[in-house]
């Protein structure tokens, strides 16, 4: 098992190499490339600095749905299911393709938080967005169901999924 030390200075050393990446991006001009910009985004989201992370989000001049995906799943990864849930609303608002990999974030934040309610309006986003069949939105809203005690829906959440994996 790691020490503590040594998980800080990984941590430490970690985001010092993003700090550089980003440093330097912006020096040669390549922070405008949405590739490179995700990848700063997602370093911070790692890093768990959330503040620059949506600091940075908020400069990106063209984002995409990797982009949103990456700090919705910062913010879940943090236990902010107030803030995630803002997000997922600004970013349907703007237009953005919800996919597989947004409802298996939200959906995670929505079983760690226990709530259901919330869970049943994201099961009717994917409906509405013909996910139902994804196995990766599928194996979430199962996970969700099951751990808010709604075993019956989890099972038949399971049985809509075309193709379950070792996940599901």
């Amino acid at each position: 098992m790691r020490s503590p030390n040594s998980l800080v200075g990984n941590l430490a050393s970690a985001f010092f190499k993003v700090l550089t990446t980003h440093c330097c991006a912006v020096k040669l001009g390549t922070f405008v490339d949405i590739y490179s910009a995700n990848n700063i985004l997602n370093g911070y989201r790692r890093c768990k600095e959330l503040g620059i992370a949506h600091k940075l989000f908020d400069e990106i001049p063209h984002k995409d749905t990797v982009s949103w995906n990456t700090l919705i799943a910062g913010y879940v990864n943090s236990g902010n299911l107030v803030t995630t849930w803002k997000i997922l609303k600004v970013m349907k608002r703007c237009e953005f393709d919800v996919d597989g990999y947004t409802f298996e974030s939200i959906l995670k934040g929505v079983a760690y938080a226990c709530r259901v309610d919330l869970g049943k309006q994201v099961h009717s986003i994917v409906v509405k967005t013909s996910y139902e069949e994804n196995v990766y939105a599928g194996s979430a809203l199962s996970d969700m169901y099951a751990k808010c005690q709604r075993v019956e829906d989890a099972h038949m959440v399971f049985e809509c999924t075309s193709e379950p994996n070792s996940v599901s």
